[in-house]
């Protein structure tokens, strides 16, 4: 049988000689359907039943609709496409020069635009030394992970630092006190750190909140201050981190740092441990076989029931 090549999308394919079987299969059927549907035209010799013929012809049918369904599709994001090209182009045009970085993003990862990764880094990386923001995070995280350029974490966190001194929403200067904590692709510094994860928090970055509460109750930068730990830590249970909630409610249970409510203490690592939270679960088993400590029957079913 002289048929389409089949092996596009495209309605308008070349044509070949294939045999019989071939020429009418169609993969858009599930194993099954194929198989219960098809087994006059596939498991009988043919005999130009009125069924058989039936069966070619529908199966036909649904391969040209869905070939056509993919063609429209293809049209649609085509027409995405080209409208993104042109708002990012007109953009462009009018002076945001950021824009350019999710171009160059654009061109490494072939998204709205023919990939071009060559071209794509170029623009990456200049718009980076000129410290723009975004452009600055995107090369820290493609260095850190040897994605489109070579591994270089030093290298990485001078771009990640660029990107801190234009830094509005946190998110650099929080990853920046990370890369300072643990001296990673930098000399190590925890007070310095703990300067960033504040600017950090200030900025309502909500990851940062738990960190800087960490840090002021260890003292990891020098100094204890419970007070301050559990400022940040409120602030961070009430973006519903949910590690926050736990130390709360052990504060809470054992008067640390707040006066002492034990009820009120089980309330919040109930409430940490039903979302999931794992240390919160086995908290709760620890709680019941204190003395004072009263959590339900079906609380604590619950918990084990969730830890099997």
């Amino acid at each position: 049988v002289t048929m389409l090549d089949g092996s596009s999308f495209l309605i308008f394919q070349d044509a070949r000689t294939k045999g019989r079987k071939v020429a009418t299969m169609f993969t858009g059927f599930c194993s099954y359907h194929d198989k219960v549907l098809f087994q006059e035209i596939e498991d009988i010799d043919f005999t130009a039943t009125q069924k058989q013929i039936f069966l070619l012809t529908y199966r036909t049918m649904a391969w040209h609709y869905h070939k056509k369904q993919e063609q429209v599709k293809q049209n649609e994001v085509k027409k995405h496409n080209d409208f993104f090209r042109n708002v990012l182009s007109y953009a462009l045009d009018k002076g945001y020069p950021e824009l350019e970085t999710f171009k160059a993003v654009c061109y490494l990862k072939g998204v709205y635009f023919e990939k071009n990764i060559e071209l794509g880094k170029a623009m990456l990386k200049n718009n980076a030394d000129k410290g723009l923001y975004y452009a600055c995070l995107y090369l820290y995280e493609f260095l850190l992970n040897g994605e489109f350029f070579d591994k270089d974490e030093t290298l990485a966190v001078k771009y990640l630092k660029d990107a801190t001194k234009v830094d509005v929403l946190g998110k650099a200067m929080h990853f920046y006190g990370y890369h300072l904590y643990n001296g990673i692709g930098v000399e190590q510094d925890k007070g310095e750190a703990l300067t960033y994860y504040l600017a950090s928090a200030m900025l309502s970055y909500v990851p940062s909140f738990s960190i800087v509460a960490k840090t002021w109750y260890n003292g990891d930068s020098g100094t204890v201050s419970k007070t301050e730990a559990l400022k940040w830590y409120v602030s961070a249970a009430k973006a519903n981190d949910l590690e926050a909630i736990r130390i709360l409610g052990r504060w809470y249970i054992t008067g640390e740092v707040v006066e002492k409510d034990i009820d009120y203490g089980i309330s919040l690592t109930t409430y940490s441990a039903e979302n999931g939270h794992i240390p919160a679960v086995k908290d709760l088993l620890v709680y019941y076989e204190q003395p004072g400590v009263y959590i339900s029957e079906d609380v604590i079913n619950e918990v084990k029931k969730f830890l099997k």
